[in-house]
């Protein structure tokens, strides 16, 4: 998972968007018993700021990925709630 965000992060670097703000190391989070990690981001596109959280963990072989994108605070409780509501079998 912290693998793919490293490179998530160069290509968000060479992208045309211009990013405030992305974190140089991933952060370690467990979801409901799996382990993500995830990188934090901000651009300010047409004048409204955006957060973005990039979250990313290797089930079965795969990379599994998320990306949740925000403007306030409410709007991030939301979204936060909604990936702590998920579960994975092993």
């Amino acid at each position: 998972g912290a693998d793919y965000l490293f490179q998530t992060r160069k290509l968000l670097l060479q992208s045309q968007l211009s990013y405030d703000h992305i974190d140089e190391t991933a952060a370690k989070e467990d979801i409901n018993g799996t382990v993500f990690y995830k990188i934090d981001a901000t651009i300010t596109y047409l004048g409204i700021e955006i957060h973005q959280t990039y979250y990313s963990t290797i089930l079965n072989g795969f990379s599994f990925a998320l990306v949740v994108s925000y403007i306030n605070e409410e709007q991030h409780e939301v979204l936060l709630e909604s990936i702590k509501s998920m579960k994975f079998s092993k």
